[in-house]
């Protein structure tokens, strides 16, 4: 884990990218949110952990979300889920609408029985794209204490494909080969200083079901067992 998974678990595991600036992704966002319910929208100059920090408390269902301006050409969506982020229905509809790359990354690392590992390494918009804009899919994860592969699309050009051999499916992708795959691409979300302070807090204001559970990041960190130094 990086020093800023650990800080904002679980919603730094598993982080969305559009390759689209921030105004832009802002907009795109905001109309397609009129069609699905009321929203509210609040533009941020702050630092990261402050940014973050506004997406309290963490809860199920999820009600707030943060578009991230980063350095460079992509944009960073983590959302309260309680969970961990949840970023596949607005980086695979916004992607297709605004024309550009999307990525979802995690890196969810393996806690014994208290969090179940993941790494994932999904690309959408690149030409040829299948359902749901999706160009390409890899992914071993920790389905209840038995670990799946699943892979979808051609694999890219930058692709370790003799580690996905490893007769240990945990071991074909690790979060250091996802890390790796986004630098390829230019992104860098698990670091701090990959963002500007620059975002956008968008939060519904309409009905949604009753929150069956909220908690703060120290009380995921503890929840998980996270100890921080420092």
């Amino acid at each position: 884990m990086t020093p800023l998974q650990e800080r904002f678990p679980p919603t730094m595991f598993c982080v969305g990218l559009l390759e689209c600036p921030l105004d832009a992704v802002v907009e795109a966002d905001r109309h397609w949110r009129a069609q699905i319910g009321r929203s509210e929208f609040c533009k941020l100059r702050c630092d990261l952990p402050q940014m973050l920090s506004r997406l309290e408390p963490l809860s199920g269902p999820k009600t707030r979300h943060l578009w991230i301006a980063t350095h460079s050409k992509w944009t960073t969506y983590v959302d309260n889920f309680v969970i961990g982020s949840d970023p596949q229905s607005p980086i695979a509809y916004l992607s297709e609408i605004l024309a550009c790359r999307g990525l979802i990354l995690s890196c969810r690392p393996n806690l014994n029985n208290r969090l179940f590992g993941q790494a994932r390494f999904d690309l959408y918009g690149q030409p040829p794209v299948g359902l749901y804009n999706l160009s390409r899919s890899i992914s071993a994860t920790n389905d209840g204490g038995r670990w799946s592969w699943d892979t979808y699309g051609d694999p890219l050009p930058f692709e370790d494909l003799q580690s996905y051999e490893n007769k240990s499916i945990r071991h074909r992708l690790t979060s250091e080969m996802v890390v790796r795959y986004a630098r390829t691409l230019g992104a860098n979300p698990f670091t701090e200083d990959y963002y500007c302070s620059v975002g956008c807090l968008v939060s519904k204001s309409n009905g949604f079901p009753s929150r069956t559970r909220e908690v703060t990041f120290e009380e995921s960190r503890k929840s998980i067992g996270i100890v921080r130094n420092g």
